[in-house]
């Protein structure tokens, strides 16, 4: 996954940290991208978001092995040089 940085901020020198909270549907399909804690300029949690919704990941599996509806959290780190 390729997260770009915010134009913006990285003109600015600015660094920043988002804590990300992704809903999967069964078949591990992104259907919703929340961010719970952000530290820094909104953009961040922006292009996180963007980013990770174009992800593919794995279906969450039930003890049957049955795809189901999952969460995952992902934190990422923004620092300049």
């Amino acid at each position: 996954m390729s997260i770009q940085y915010p134009v913006a901020q990285a003109r600015a020198g600015k660094g920043g940290r988002v804590d990300v909270l992704v809903l999967l549907d069964s078949n591990g399909s992104v259907t919703k991208c929340m961010v719970p804690n952000a530290i820094g300029h909104s953009a961040f949690g922006e292009t996180t978001c963007a980013a990770i919704m174009k992800v593919p990941f794995a279906p969450a599996l039930d003890k049957n092995g049955t795809p189901v509806p999952s969460f995952y959290g992902i934190s990422v780190l923004f620092l300049i040089g």
